[in-house]
């Protein structure tokens, strides 16, 4: 079996998509930055940042928020934490999922007619990609004071990543549907 059948065609390298694979990169770089620099912190600073995070959108999640007493508003605090700091690690990876779709575009030839094998083998390398990354997050935070590995984050990782790149693609199908009607 040829492997020739699962790979799209390689885009033709013009000055215009080495440039949009460069800004990519950057980009890409920007956004596992912003994920390594937060989990540099201790789980001290981290657990405070949160904390004033989940502060600052209780009033607009928790009714009456702002007649509460300091202390029941600190109780209702510590208890919407957990779930802003869940979806701040699904948050921080959704541009990532964004970014590696935008990569394979400017990478491949993708359009309407693509076969499924391809399409089957893009998503297990962005997948592949993105488990690497929130692999090495995670390990990395084994190193930073009171943070830990966590398989959860993994998974919550691997959730944002997904949203942004079926966001991407749903997107991209959508235009080029569209451009392939106006076309004809």
């Amino acid at each position: 079996m040829s492997l020739k059948k699962f790979f799209p065609k390689f885009r033709v390298s013009s000055k215009r998509v080495v440039i949009a694979r460069i800004l990519i990169l950057l980009l890409m770089a920007a956004n596992l930055s912003f994920i390594w620099f937060n989990s540099a912190k201790t789980a001290d600073d981290s657990t405070n940042i949160s904390k004033s995070i989940t502060k600052s959108v209780a009033p607009y999640v928790i009714d009456e928020f702002d007649e509460l007493t300091e202390k029941e508003q600190d109780k209702e605090v510590a208890e919407l934490n957990p779930v802003i700091r869940s979806l701040a690690h699904s948050v921080e990876y959704i541009p990532l999922g964004i970014l590696l779709f935008l990569l394979m575009l400017s990478v491949f030839e993708l359009d309407c007619n693509i076969n499924k094998n391809s399409v089957l083998l893009l998503s297990l390398l962005n997948i592949a990609l993105a488990l690497s990354f929130a692999l090495i997050d995670e390990i990395h935070q084994i190193f930073v004071d009171g943070r830990t590995f966590e398989i959860k984050d993994i998974a919550l990782d691997m959730l944002g990543m997904f949203v942004g790149y079926a966001v991407s693609s749903a997107i991209f199908a959508i235009y080029k549907i569209k451009y392939k009607k106006t076309v004809a």
